[in-house]
Parts: structure tokens; sequence; C-alpha cells
């Protein structure tokens, strides 16, 4: 379990269901792509293998 750490991103374009993000991540960080706001800070969640899109 890794602890949940939020932090801003700034957001550009959207088309469906991408979005660009201009900055606040790096290449190594994962992501909450849903549920994100019910969650504390450092509460314990379950990482999945990211699947990288081609």
């Amino acid at each position: 379990m890794n602890p949940f750490t939020g932090r801003p991103v700034e957001l550009g374009l959207r088309s469906g269901a991408d979005v660009e993000v201009l900055s606040g991540l790096s290449t190594d960080d994962l992501i909450i792509v849903k549920g994100a706001n019910n969650l504390l800070p450092n509460q314990a969640v379950e990482t999945i293998t990211p699947v990288k899109k081609s």
C-alpha cells in the first residue's frame, strides 16, 4: 500500500477522455483516476500496474 499525497497539477487541452498535463507530474508518478475526491491525506491506497498507452 502507498500513502495518498495530493498536489496541484496544471491541465491543458482536453479531448474526450484524454487530458493534457502541463505541469505538476513526473514521468514515474502514479495517478488516481477514479475516486480521489474521497481520499484523505496519507490514506493508504493500493496501486496497480499502469497501462502504457501506445
